[in-house]
């Protein structure tokens, strides 16, 4: 028998074709997943809309539009980042861009303040924005940074092979999930250092590619409501204090006038939250370290709160500004741009038109504060729903809906909401009797809910746990 047809030489063989196989699958996954991580040519948000004009791409929806000269003819400044600087829950003309125009032209101050924000951008979303607001060709970028680092999911702790950029494209191809499906755990929580270590280097890009073009560039400090607004994951057995505990601390602290001791608990709270869905501090720390010129809204929203720890007095819900809040905001903006040279002194630091006046510029009424206020609960119940859990959230979702005036809500839908807190608290009982009385007044309703248990597992989950479905909420069928 020949060398060549030995058998262990034709296993040999074969076993060098699997090795060269298999190394070549190897490095066929390795360059896919280079160029998927590789970014894709990027497709501007700002473009020319006319001869000698800008404006934002039509089709980028959320984004406020923008009709201005290509080439500024006043002084330019551009206002960057998420839903606080679009004038969420309001309307653009609520936004801190427009405010802080209104309040420099009250100061003798000349200048145009646009807005480029989009509601639930990251920090690494304003940096792809970034190119577009220097195209804007402003004198300085205004950027609010740091609330929706939590928002988004990809820094779970998970298997490195999960984290594989190949592997999210074909997951998100063939089995397509609602937030829920990838919300912490308490054996899958966020990767918080990769969290803050993403900010950091998101803020010195910004710093980076403002100072290349010769743009000032300086970042507010995210402001949020501490005292009103518990943690989203707060039962968390693994501490020896849960984010719940520690919020109602701060609640009792606050009450009885320790405002130190409130804010460290309310901190705590925060800080220790599984879902933060704000700012932390952790994160307030990286900008402080990173960003080069920073306006201390923080300080600027302690002092001006009623009790000394910003609570629903200057905040909507958990971090929109009420009319108060936004007055700070753009006042504290206002004096930075005086203080760092891209606005002429003004002789007016620290100073602004009337609340009133401004409310009014911006199209805001007390009515319209609270009637946002009351949508606000709709917000915590559906916090509440996505994480399964009937928490300090649930419990503040129901005491708003209860103040909330009448009208404030559409027919039976306040009613249904009271029946989701309910199968959350797994009171059955009330959740039926609340269901079947939505179905006597408001069966409108429950279409809506049939969209909601629909698609969102979360909402269906709510049911499913507690043994009921869709027909215990049902219209009675006609005759």
């Amino acid at each position: 028998m020949t060398e060549t047809g030995h058998p262990r030489a034709r296993r040999g063989r074969w076993r060098r074709r699997l090795a060269g196989s298999a190394l070549l699958v190897l490095a066929s996954l390795v360059a896919a997943e280079l160029v998927l991580r590789a970014r894709v040519e990027r497709v501007p948000l700002v473009v020319e809309t006319g001869p000698g004009r800008l404006g934002v791409l039509p089709r980028r929806s959320g984004f406020a539009p923008l009709d201005v000269p290509a080439r500024p003819e006043a002084l330019r400044i551009v206002y960057m980042g998420a839903s606080m600087e679009v004038g969420f829950p309001f309307t653009p003309a609520y936004a801190p861009a427009a405010w802080v125009e209104r309040i420099l032209a009250w100061r003798g101050v000349e200048a145009e303040v646009l807005c480029l924000a989009c509601a639930g951008l990251s920090g690494r979303d304003t940096l792809n924005v970034l190119p577009d607001a220097l195209a804007l060709h402003p004198a300085a970028i205004v950027v609010g940074i740091g609330h929706n680092e939590y928002l988004r999911t990809d820094e779970l702790l998970a298997p490195w092979w999960q984290r594989l950029e190949l592997v999210r494209r074909l997951h998100a191809l063939w089995a397509p999930t609602d937030v829920a499906d990838v919300a912490p755990t308490l054996d899958s929580d966020f990767d918080r250092s990769a969290v803050a270590d993403g900010l950091r280097e998101t803020l010195r890009e910004l710093e980076a590619m403002t100072a290349a073009a010769g743009v000032t560039l300086i970042v507010t400090v995210p402001v949020c409501n501490l005292a009103d607004c518990p943690p989203m994951l707060g039962d968390d057995a693994r501490l020896a204090e849960s984010p719940d505990a520690a919020w109602d601390r701060g609640r009792a602290l606050l009450a009885c006038g320790d405002v130190v001791g409130a804010r460290a608990a309310f901190d705590r709270a925060l800080d220790t939250d599984r879902w933060p869905h704000r700012t932390t501090t952790a994160l307030i720390g990286v900008i402080l370290e990173e960003a080069r010129r920073v306006v201390r809204t923080d300080l600027a929203f302690d002092s001006a709160s009623l009790t000394g720890v910003p609570g629903d007095d200057l905040f909507v819900d958990h971090c929109h500004p009420v009319p108060a809040g936004s007055r700070l905001l753009a006042v504290a903006v206002c004096d930075a741009l005086e203080e760092f040279g891209v606005v002429p002194a003004s002789g007016r630091a620290g100073q602004a038109p009337d609340l009133a006046i401004l409310a009014e510029q911006a199209g805001v009424t007390p009515e319209l504060v609270a009637q946002r206020r009351a949508e606000a609960a709709r917000a915590y119940t559906l916090f509440a729903l996505h994480t399964g859990r009937h928490g300090r959230m649930a419990d503040v979702a129901a005491a708003r809906i209860a103040a909330s005036a009448e009208g404030a809500f559409s027919p039976g839908e306040a009613q249904t909401m009271r029946a989701l807190l309910a199968l959350l608290r797994g009171d059955v009982e009330d959740a039926r009797a609340r269901l079947q009385e939505v179905r006597r007044t408001s069966p409108q309703m429950l279409d809506t809910l049939a969209h909601g248990f629909a698609g969102y597992r979360w909402i269906r989950q709510a049911f499913e746990q507690n043994g009921l479905s869709l027909d215990d909420a049902a219209p009675a069928p006609g005759p």
